[in-house]
């Protein structure tokens, strides 16, 4: 834009100087025409230099008037192309200034974007470090729990205590817990969720098996025993359909992930 401003310039500026030019020509050749050829030079009485500015006026100033209106009419289009210039330069401005505010929405969205990850992100951290932590303390009482099942009195029997009931509990609990997060877990997540509570659910399965194996060896009676079988069958079973549906939900998202990897 600037440039075609410049040019412009230079061209009126052209311009002026040949019309300025041209009437300074007009001049000196009207008076060279009256002294050297139809006047008396340059002397003369008053009428005659009457008669030379009748013909000065009459015959200069029709060409001035034409300079100036040739003058007038070319300043007319200069303006009329400056305008359209600064009409362009105003839309381009203009199309700038819209440019820049869809980048800055563009840019505040991806900064909101990248901000609602990282709480995303930091949430499934803490989801995972507490199920991790939890399915951790449940192995650990699970372990504990066995003692009871091999540590044997004098007379050979053995004794469900406060360790199978602490397992019992915290077993019961988390497969409750890990029921209700299930809709929780992003597909990395839920795949690490998978593996433990897979573990889990088999120790849980496995000492309800030892406790009815080991039925006639215990010394809590039959009533407490079976209720102690229908909770853990009742806790193995939510581990299972927990288990079942995030293997429905992520496992096709499991593969192709294992698929990409390799």
């Amino acid at each position: 834009m600037a440039v075609i401003y410049k040019e412009n310039s230079k061209i009126f500026k052209g311009v002026l100087i040949f019309l300025i030019g041209l009437a300074i020509a007009s001049m000196v050749g009207i008076f060279t025409l009256w002294f050297k050829g139809l006047g008396v030079g340059y002397g003369g009485t008053s009428e005659t230099w009457s008669h030379f500015g009748s013909f000065f006026g009459g015959v200069l100033g029709p060409i001035l008037s034409f300079l100036s209106f040739t003058a007038i009419i070319y300043t007319v289009y200069l303006q009329s192309d400056s305008n359209k210039v600064q009409a362009l330069a105003n839309k381009q401005a203009a199309e700038d200034r819209l440019a820049s505010e869809k980048l800055a929405i563009k840019s505040q969205k991806d900064q909101r974007d990248a901000f609602q990850k990282r709480i995303k992100h930091e949430k499934q951290q803490q989801l995972l470090s507490f199920f991790i932590n939890t399915f951790d303390e449940l192995e650990k009482l699970g372990c504990e729990a066995t003692q009871d099942l091999t540590e044997k009195n004098e007379l050979g029997f053995v004794t469900l205590s406060y360790r199978t009931n602490a397992y019992a509990w915290k077993a019961h609990s988390t497969s409750l817990v890990v029921k209700r997060c299930i809709d929780k877990f992003d597909s990395e997540s839920a795949e690490l969720i998978h593996i433990y509570a897979t573990k889990c659910s088999g120790q849980v399965n496995n000492f309800k098996r030892n406790i009815a194996i080991s039925q006639n060896a215990l010394i809590n009676s039959t009533e407490e025993i079976n209720e102690l079988l229908e909770q853990w069958k009742a806790t193995h079973c939510r581990f299972e359909n927990a288990l079942k549906v995030l293997k429905n939900k992520y496992f096709s998202t499991w593969k192709e992930e294992s698929n990409n990897g390799n």
